[in-house]
């Protein structure tokens, strides 16, 4: 596997082999004049994505909430971890905002301790989190797995599961519920693929995120969504975030939902460099 050996080669460069790793899967499906989700098995399906909103102001967290939710978004990820009980707050708010039927997640960014954590999970299980992601620093495993063990909520590792090496860790030790891929952290869709099967086999969920990205990228995440049996959460809105992407095509979003079209590869045309 040659994305392996890169990595292994360069690995502080995932991003830049992630990108190499792409452009040859983009190429052998447009060789084969099939979309990418067909080469590797998916059957095309539209999925969800949260959408997320960084850490501000309450006030500016419920604007943004507000409106998302008016375009059609009914997934929503919040970003937390700078304090306590401003946390719980900003939850329960955009709670009552959004109502009971759309889907709250919450990204702590590493930013509890154990005690914490448990404390947000205790003051929150009333608001039907769906999940909560990396709560705890990366490197304490044991903590983790202690809290996975605890959690009604699913725990989310990110930051604890970068490459396959880190991923295989967490899955090894219990340290998560669930893990978040993305292509630029992993390496690209080839070790992504691995990730998916090794955390699959040992029975554990996957979530397939992204970084702020252009749509190349967040097209190969929306093809590998549809050929992973084991995931359960979709955060692909990168794109979204950029003043400028030079890019176009490959899927569609509407009222939250990824629709993938039948262009061969990625499906995915540069505009301009």
């Amino acid at each position: 596997m040659w994305s392996q050996q890169a990595l292994e080669l360069a690995p502080d460069c995932p991003a830049a082999i992630a990108a190499v790793d792409m452009a040859l899967w983009d190429l052998l499906g447009k060789e084969q004049g099939v979309p990418l989700f067909r080469l590797w098995g998916g059957r095309g399906e539209p999925i969800a994505t949260s959408v997320t909103i960084g850490i501000c102001s309450i006030e500016q967290t419920l604007a943004e909430a507000a409106a998302w939710l008016a375009k059609g978004f009914h997934v929503l990820k919040v970003k937390i971890g700078e304090e306590l009980e401003v946390d719980i707050e900003r939850i329960r708010k955009i709670r009552e905002l959004a109502g009971p039927n759309i889907m709250l997640r919450v990204d702590a960014n590493q930013g509890f301790d154990l005690a914490g954590a448990r404390e947000l999970l205790r003051r929150t299980a009333d608001m039907n989190v769906e999940m909560l992601e990396q709560p705890l620093p990366q490197d304490v495993l044991a903590d983790a797995a202690v809290l996975t063990t605890e959690s009604a909520v699913p725990i989310v590792a990110d930051e604890s599961a970068s490459g396959l090496a880190e991923c295989m860790q967490v899955v090894d030790r219990c340290a998560a519920h669930a893990i978040n891929i993305k292509l630029m952290k992993c390496g690209g869709p080839t070790v992504a693929l691995r990730i998916h099967d090794y955390a699959r086999d040992a029975g554990m969920s996957l979530m397939l995120g992204c970084n702020d990205e252009t749509r190349i990228s967040i097209a190969a995440g929306v093809h590998l969504a549809q050929s992973m049996p084991a995931l359960r959460y979709a955060d692909l809105d990168g794109h979204m975030d950029l003043a400028s992407d030079p890019s176009s095509g490959g899927f569609d979003i509407r009222d939250g939902m990824l629709y993938l079209q039948e262009t061969p590869g990625l499906g995915v045309t540069v505009d301009r460099w």
